[in-house]
């Protein structure tokens, strides 16, 4: 990739590219820290939970601000996140740790959010980072 086109890309690519599905999730938290670790440099093993939810948190935010009706997509946020056996997209059991439901809906919400809407360019994955998704996108 040339410097010019990089410039241009979105630093965040990958963690839109992974909401979108263009990566197979198999463990949400370690792949997650992957992709952390690839923007960062920082050693997964120091990677927290914390860490990952610090970045998704701006990232959804960035989000619900470009919705078009952030009043309402922040409320729903936040509501899902407090009662998600009642998220009908989200299926949860009372097992699951809030970080993890954290998580789920920050990705939920970059998912959805329209690309033109986001800055800079996410370009194609690499899928030397995380793998390739068995099922079609």
């Amino acid at each position: 990739m040339n410097y010019e086109k990089k410039d241009k890309m979105n630093s965040y690519r990958h963690f839109y590219l992974y909401a979108k599905h263009w990566y197979k999730r198999t463990d949400v938290i370690e792949d997650l820290k992957v992709l952390i670790k690839e923007r960062s440099g920082i050693p997964i093993e120091y990677i927290r939970k914390r860490d990952i939810i610090d970045n998704l948190i701006d990232l959804a935010w960035l989000s619900i601000t470009r919705s078009g009706n952030p009043a309402i997509s922040f409320r729903e946020f936040v509501v899902n996140i407090a009662f998600p056996n009642d998220w009908w997209k989200f299926n949860c059991n009372k097992d699951v740790p809030i970080e993890v439901i954290t998580i789920n809906k920050c990705l939920s919400i970059m998912s959805i959010t329209e690309v033109s809407k986001i800055d800079g360019e996410l370009g194609e994955p690499d899928y030397n980072i995380l793998p390739k998704p068995t099922k079609g996108i």
